[in-house]
């Protein structure tokens, strides 16, 4: 290209240079003058687009004004001769077509068979990329080069392979742009220069090691030897002296420095700087924490054209940045005050940023309060010493254009002084007209990079770096991030534009309406084409509408039908569309509508069941909305066909609603089954409560016994099989209440071991000792889970051990149930969960049952969010593993309670018990000592209290006086707890409890006859006098005739005429004096279903059939109305007992409360003495039921060692008199006085 050549011409023109120095002989000089014109062989860039700026030449920027300006002088004329190829000029030199060309060398490369002059200009090799994480060695790195240069020589020789020559320079540049290739290859000083035209900020411009250095030449013919001879010494004199060609070139200046530095420093190019990273904008960290500013931008711009690479150094908290270059910390202070940097240590380049600030004063002066000026500068932590250094100490800082706009306005300052980038845009935001810029008053604030003195070449080259940018990269960095917000008003310039914008449009529609005017008759024969084209547009129109699956109509304003995609319309059978609302009988789409459409711009939009359709279209989607077209109002009336999607949705609205049906039905259903089931199970298991009360024959007691386990076994049936319907329609709700695990478990527990010792079974359990007392959960679906593995454990198992392992954590509830039994194959554990499957059938023709337990339980486990595993080998066994969630409520109360426990068994897990429930050894004042044991020959009288752990005890629990005997064969931590915790309470016992009688009068409403026994018999031995009624409506009869005479009211749920829900519901809306009455449900229903039902209607509390009568006097007790008997019994206690066995028991009665009344009655008796023989006697009579004396005597026993001597006598002759008037009824029994 020219551009090369301009050295060439620069080279020539210093040679009359040269000759006014004296360098050249006369000879030469001779030489030069004959000479003439001097030939230089140049590149053909007919192509290139004149427009463009220059982005090739390899050292051709330096100064062509220069050269025409030596050359007129000296006479030298230079003629460019152009030619395509590098071959061509080659041809041209060895023909003499042409004097001189532009030749390169890399690696001592000659340029055989010409002659070269020295090198006058040396440069990198370099390269750019975008690609900075590449590896440029990796086979797959892509490189760019210009064809038949020397750089693609040079990747040649290095062993690069993936590489593409391009066309021009410009075609390498931009494939690295675009991606096409990761780098480009040529001289340090084309890629800077161009880096610096286009302003291109990204990338890296390197230098690689294996690069070396690119030379320039002057080539020719060997004929033209004088002629580089001459040439040579302007190189040698160009070297020699300070006027160097190339020193107006900075891209070669900053290339020397650049090698310069390397050489000296080893390639050693880390540089450290340091400053306040919390000064924006020049340095500060982004929402990332990641360096950014001016700074930041400046270095990175530096790294990209240098291998420089700089570090970033915390400022040392100790010393200033000054101190820190000082003492080598770091290398640079990359921005510092021009007048900051006049120390002997420190050296500065030259200026990198200057801002002049123009003062800014008031048209009208107001007076000023204060005679002092302000600046507009950015905030920052640490303000840099700017004002100080620049503006002064007495200058006042602003940081927002409308604060110091503010001061200036109210003559808080004098003069703004504003940055000359900003000041015209801030002040135009507001009333510019007030303001005057001094463009003669400014200050200038020059910064610069401080290094030190011991590092000149590093200044050296960041001020030849910093020379090579021509201002529009430093001004992009600074438009980054301006730190001033400006609010533009109305541009005068714009407003400017926009009036002769409207003039112009004025003079535009003038010429239009003059040319229509002068064109009347061409406008005439337009319409005429516009109709035509309106003619087809309308038939183009209809044609499209027809596609569409909807019928289409189209109205005029007048309300002519234009178009219509209806077929029966197009052919003629319909005038308009007729359709009828098979509601109101009214049209559908009618002029009126239509017309109110035309006038309100509203849009109509409704669904309709239409008849007299010739389509057979009965439900549509109507729309009828206005459109403009042309200036004109149309109504578009769209008829969507829906009939069939509307009979679909009807007949799934259908489906839906047979559904629900299906199901209420079916819950109806299960609630009769439950209630019609469960109602005679009911009936039976309260009439044998009520005999194994009554009868003391040993054999009749266990046929009965076996009765009643019958009777649980079919009421666990019934439950399974209406819970697994339940589950399976899934309406089967958790009812999660505080509950105690250890108990609920004790309860289940206790239910199967009648079956299991019947088999012979050993049932071992093992609750694993916690802290927590209770938890929210559900324990009838506990419960339910626990019967149906203990059922299936106890059915399978012929002989050997069950063993039922409970751990509880604060999160799960951990369960193992493991058998000796017959077990299982894989075959049938695959299988075992599946809904009325058994092993095989085998199984339920030996063990019988449904096949339904397993399969319940999976799905319980399921719905309370638990896991399941169950393990087997056949012949040996079967293992379950449950684990359920749960919540904790409530731990044990961790302080000592006033019992001395002492544990004197082979159960190592009491000591853990206790120490969880708070018992404790320690010595009180009013400890009892209680002793647990399992040696039967333990005496009792050391202790107040003794609890015998008995493994071959009958039941779970008696009570002989202070002696409680529990079972042992298993232990059953929850009765252990309950009988300490009796001896702790300031009240009569369980067995007070279960002798408890009330007062009062029930009104007892239920269909069953059975029921109706069972309940009046339940009533009446608990005292409770019953009249019974056959369905609610008679109940309401009998409250309204009696409305003052019951106390309680007990109603059966389901029942024939007025059901017990609807009686409760009446009541509780009486205004009678009845409806706030306690009344409690009574139901065979699912229990979460009723108690709901309950509670919704008002129901005080819910017994579930079939319940003992346990149940009922603790549902009893807990109403407000119905009393407790309180009345002394002296001598009804012995009638719960056999003539024979009331005999028998008056007399031990008399003669161990005459042992014990002759020792209370000594004068002499202590209070230690007292207590005890309080409690014996306490014991005696609870065990009997006699509650008054009970609690009399536990009275004494509290207070007996609290008191003073001289109270002692009185409190113990209340226990005395009480004795003895138990005694002397007792008598009166034997005596036949009854």
């Amino acid at each position: 290209m020219k551009r090369w050549l301009l050295c060439v011409a620069l080279l020539v023109a210093s040679i009359g240079h040269a000759a006014n120095l004296k360098i050249l002989s006369p000879a030469e000089w001779s030489y030069i003058s004959n000479r003439g014109e001097v030939r230089v062989a140049v590149f053909d860039e007919a192509g290139i687009d004149p427009n463009t700026p220059p982005l090739v030449g390899e050292f051709y920027n330096l100064n062509l004004n220069y050269l025409k300006r030596v050359s007129t002088e000296l006479g030298i004329k230079l003629k460019f001769i152009e030619f395509q190829t590098v071959e061509d000029i080659s041809l041209a030199l060895e023909s003499n077509q042409v004097d001189l060309a532009v030749g390169f060398n890399y690696d001592g490369q000659g340029f055989e068979p010409f002659i070269s002059s020295h090198p006058f200009i040396k440069s990198s090799v370099a390269y750019w990329s975008l690609s900075e994480t590449k590896d440029t060695t990796a086979p797959d790195f892509r490189w760019a080069c210009v064809e038949d240069s020397i750089y693609c020589d040079v990747l040649s020789k290095q062993g690069f392979s993936n590489t593409t020559p391009t066309k021009t320079f410009e075609n390498a540049i931009s494939g690295v742009r675009r991606g096409d290739y990761d780098a480009v290859l040529a001289s340090y000083i084309s890629l800077s220069e161009y880096l610096n035209q286009s302003d291109e900020l990204r990338g890296t411009l390197h230098t690689p090691e294996w690069g070396g250095l690119v030379n320039a030449h002057i080539v020719a013919n060997k004929s033209q030897d004088k002629l580089i001879k001459i040439i040579n010494k302007i190189i040698k004199l160009i070297e020699q002296e300070s006027y160097l060609f190339t020193k107006n070139n900075p891209y070669h200046v900053a290339d020397m420095a650049n090698i310069a530095y390397r050489v000296k420093n080893e390639h050693q190019d880390l540089v450290r700087y340091s400053f306040d990273d919390d000064t924006f904008p020049l340095l500060f960290r982004d929402p990332q924490g990641q360096l950014s500013g001016y700074i930041h931008d400046l270095l990175a711009l530096i790294e990209s054209r240098t291998e420089l690479r700089f570090q970033y150094v915390e400022p040392n908290g100790d010393y200033t940045l000054v101190e820190m270059l000082e003492r080598g910390e770091i290398d640079l202070i990359p921005y510092s005050l021009k007048e900051m940097t006049s120390r002997e240590t420190l050296d500065s380049t030259d200026t990198i940023l200057s801002f002049r600030y123009y003062g800014v004063s008031l048209v009208d002066k107001p007076n000023y309060t204060a005679k002092i000026d302000g600046v507009l500068l950015a905030s920052s932590k640490s303000k840099l010493g700017v004002k100080e250094q620049v503006f002064g100490n007495e200058m006042k800082m602003f940081t927002t254009p409308k604060t110091i706009l503010r001061a200036l306005e109210a003559g808080k300052i004098e003069k703004a002084y504003i940055r000359e980038d900003i000041i015209d845009m801030i002040i135009s935001s507001h009333a510019d007209d007030d303001y005057v810029i001094d463009r003669k008053d400014f200050k200038t604030l020059n910064a610069v990079m401080a290094v030190s003195a011991s590092k000149p070449l590093l200044t050296n080259l960041l001020n030849n770096v910093v020379r090579t940018w021509d201002g529009n990269e430093l001004q992009k960095i600074k438009n980054s991030y301006d730190p001033f917000h400006v609010v533009y008003g109305v541009d005068y310039r714009d407003l400017t534009l926009i009036l002769v914008g409207i003039i112009g449009v004025i003079l535009l529609l003038a010429g239009l309406g003059y040319l229509w005017f002068k064109n009347l008759n061409l406008q005439m024969i337009i319409k005429e084409n516009d109709a035509q084209a309106s003619r087809l547009e309308k038939k183009f129109l209809q044609s499209v509408i027809e596609q569409f699956p909807a019928q289409v109509f189209i109205h005029n304003s007048q309300d002519d039908l234009l178009l219509s995609s209806c077929i029966k319309y197009r052919k003629g059978e319909c005038s308009q569309c007729d359709l009828i609302n098979r509601k109101d009988a009214t049209n559908i789409v009618d002029r009126k509508q239509r017309q109110a459409v035309l006038q309100s711009d509203q849009t109509i939009q409704r669904t309709v069941d239409v008849t007299n359709c010739a389509l057979d279209i009965e439900t549509i989607e109507y729309t009828c909305k206005r459109i403009t077209a042309n200036n004109n109002d149309y109504v578009l009336t769209i008829l969507n066909d829906i009939s069939e999607k509307q009979k679909q949705e009807r007949e799934l609205i259908a489906a839906k609603q047979k559904a629900e049906e299906a199901i209420s039905v079916r819950e109806k259903f299960l609630a009769s089954m439950s209630h019609e089931l469960r109602t005679p199970i009911a009936g039976m298991s309260g009439l044998l409560e009520m005999l194994m009360g009554r009868i003391t024959d040993g054999e009749s007691r266990m046929l009965l016994s076996n009765i009643s386990v019958s009777a649980r076994q079919l009421n666990m049936l019934v439950n399974d099989i209406l819970d697994f319907s339940k589950l399976e329609a899934n309406q089967l709700k958790l009812d999660m209440r505080e509950c105690s695990l250890l108990k609920a478990t004790g309860d289940v527990l206790r239910t199967h071991m009648a079956a299991a010792q019947d088999k012979g079974l050993n049932l071992q359990y093992h609750f694993a000792p916690t802290n927590i007392e209770t938890i929210t959960f559900d324990t009838l679906r506990y419960a339910q889970i626990v019967n149906n593995l203990l059922s299936n454990a106890i059915k399978f198992t012929e002989k050997g051990d069950i063993q039922v392992d409970v751990s509880l954590d604060d999160t799960s509830i951990k369960m193992s149930v493991t058998d000796s039994g017959c077990g299982m194959s894989p075959q049938q554990v695959q299988h075992v969960f599946s809904p009325f499957v058994q092993a095989d059938n085998s199984i339920a023709r030996k063990y019988g049952g449904t096949g339904l337990g397993l399969s319940i339980v999976a799905q319980l486990v399921e719905l309370m969010g638990g896991e399941l595993n169950l393990s087997s080998i056949e012949g040996l066994g079967t293992r379950v593993d449950l684990q359920l969630p749960h919540q904790p409520i409530k731990r044990y109360k961790t302080n000592a309670v006033p019992l001395k426990v002492i544990n004197r068994t082979q159960y190592p897990e009491i000591n853990d018990w206790l120490s969880y429930w708070g018992f404790t050894n320690a010595e009180h004042s009013s400890t009892q000592t209680v002793l647990i044991c399992d040696d039967v020959n333990t005496p009792n009288q050391d202790f107040d209290s003794l609890i015998r752990i008995c493994p071959t005890l009958f039941g779970f629990k008696q009570v002989f006086g202070n002696e409680h005997k529990l079972t042992g064969t298993p232990l059953f931590p929850d009765l252990l707890f309950e009988t300490l915790s009796g001896l702790d309470k300031d009240e009569v016992y369980a067995q007070e409890q279960q002798n408890l009688t009330f007062n009062g009068r029930v009104l007892v409403a239920e269909d069953n006859p059975i029921n109706q026994l069972v309940i009046s018999k339940q009533l009446q031995e608990l005292g409770v006098k019953a009249d019974i009624v056959d369905d609610g409506a008679q109940a309401l009869t009998q409250l309204k005739t009696y409305p003052d005479a019951y106390q309680l009211l007990i109603t059966d749920c389901h029942m024939p005429v007025m059901d017990g829900y609807e009686l409760v519901r009446q009541i509780r809306t009486s205004p009678s004096g009845y409806q706030n009455m306690v009344i409690i449900g009574c139901t065979a229903e699912d229990s979460r279903i009723a108690h709901d039902k309950a509670k919704q209607v008002g129901f005080d509390n819910i017994l579930y059939k079939p319940y003992g009568i346990d149940k009922l006097r603790s549902v009893i007790e807990q109403s407000a109305t119905v009393t407790s008997n309180q009345v002394c019994k002296f001598v009804t206690w012995l009638e719960a007992f056999s003539e024979q066995e009331a005999e028998t028991i008056a007399q031990v009665f008399i003669d161990s409360m005459l042992d014990d009344l002759n020792s209370l009655k000594k004068e002499s008796i202590s209070g230690t003495e007292a207590r005890k023989l309080a409690h014996k006697v306490k014991g005696g009579a609870s065990t009997l039921g006699i509650t008054q004396l009970a609690e009399t005597a536990h009275k004494v026993e509290r207070e007996a060692e609290q008191v003073a001597k001289h109270a002692l006598l009185p409190l113990v002759s209340s226990l005395v008199t009480a004795m003895e008037e138990q005694i002397e009824h007792a008598q009166r029994y034997q005596r036949g006085e009854r």
